[in-house]
């Protein structure tokens, strides 16, 4: 089985049974099952694919702190109070730790951590995040996020950038902002709900801040 077949049904088995999870908690399961998995792997496949596997609205996507400073984040479902996720501080299981579990199927630090930093939870997106209200049912994305993605006042809007569910066919505004409808954003999102913004790779992050 493929790192991402193995990914997708330990995901299938957490979202089946209604649990909130970091990429921590994947990875770790995957492990413990057998299979050496790294972190960053499990991290990078959520933020790719988990909201084109998981359809019909039942998840949504949090961002939270954890242990040692550092954010993830949390994929929970709507009705799940992000305060009452309690690993925070667990670790990614290391190469000892997946040894001492399976005996038989040794890793080696040669082909793990060296340069993964496996006990870390994601961090490669840009600190340059942004919080935002929603009104009226629009999201303003601020200048900042769209001059990161490469776009300017009067342009077409990149929806592939923006992470738009659908393509509206928006341009930026004149001050730099874009105005984005919640069903192309995340139909979960309402008014007075603050949404942090920030940018990942090549493309905008959107999650309850």
């Amino acid at each position: 089985m493929s790192n991402n077949d193995t990914i997708q049904a330990k995901v299938e088995e957490f979202v089946n049974d209604e649990e909130a999870f970091t990429s921590v908690d994947i990875a770790n399961a995957i492990k413990r099952d057998g299979t050496w998995i790294r972190n960053r792997v499990v991290a990078a496949w959520l933020r790719d694919k988990f909201f084109q596997i998981i359809i019909g609205g039942s998840y949504s996507q949090t961002m939270i702190s954890v242990g040692q400073g550092k954010q993830a984040n949390l994929y929970h479902p709507y009705f799940f109070d992000k305060n009452n996720y309690t690993d925070k501080d667990q670790n990614a299981l290391n190469p000892d730790d997946f040894n001492a579990i399976h005996p038989n199927t040794p890793v080696t630090p040669s082909t793990s951590v060296s340069d993964d930093s496996d006990s870390d939870e994601e961090q490669d997106f840009n600190e340059d995040s942004r919080t935002v209200s929603i009104s009226l049912e629009r999201l303003w994305i601020p200048s900042s996020i769209i001059n990161q993605l490469g776009m300017k006042p009067g342009d077409y809007v990149d929806s592939i950038k923006l992470n738009l569910k659908n393509d509206p066919k928006l341009t930026v505004h004149h001050d730099g902002r874009v105005s984005a409808s919640l069903k192309d954003v995340d139909p979960s999102f309402g008014d007075g709900d603050k949404i942090k913004i920030y940018v990942m790779g090549d493309s905008a992050v959107y999650c309850r801040a």
